[in-house]
């Protein structure tokens, strides 16, 4: 016969040896692993990164239509406007690719057109709008004639879906 206890005392023992063996295996199986960081490596990395980046070219055309009979300042060109711009962006923008910026002046039909690298602007007919967007997107005037029709419509139902009266 076995004394009395032996079974408690058996059930204590093996609750200690749960504890003493078992924190211990699940203390070292849920730790983590944390070697020192290659400081040095990750900066070398990071500037060989920024060296090779891909810096897409940046075209910037900007438009000013002055309507017919509108008053305009005959002594703001579109060389004038073209530096303004030129000043904007370098100053304020923080781009880093190579942007390349042109400045058009419409008056009644006659334009005057800059971009850097050319010494004077030129001066000629304006000729047509949605021909010359059409040929900086790479489609033709009647596609382009089209795309701004259905922007227009668009942009009349999301103004009439919004609850604004037409008018």
């Amino acid at each position: 016969m076995k004394a009395p206890g032996t079974k408690r005392l058996s059930v204590a023992l093996s609750a200690v040896a749960y504890v003493l063996l078992g924190v211990p295996v699940w203390w070292h199986t849920t730790s983590l692993h944390r070697p020192p960081l290659p400081h040095e490596a990750i900066a070398a990395a990071a500037a060989t990164a920024k060296a090779r980046s891909a810096l897409l070219p940046v075209s910037l055309q900007l438009v000013v239509a002055v309507p017919e009979g509108a008053e305009w300042s005959t002594s703001l060109s579109s060389s004038d406007i073209l530096q303004s711009l030129q000043e904007a962006v370098f100053k304020h923008s923080g781009i880093e690719a190579p942007v390349r910026l042109s400045a058009t002046v419409n008056i009644a039909g006659r334009c005057s057109s800059s971009s850097p690298g050319t010494d004077a602007a030129a001066h000629g007919p304006c000729g047509d709008p949605s021909a010359a967007a059409a040929s900086i997107l790479g489609g033709s005037s009647s596609s382009s004639q089209q795309q701004a029709r259905q922007l227009d419509d668009w942009l009349a139902h999301e103004w009439l879906a919004k609850g604004h009266q037409g008018g």
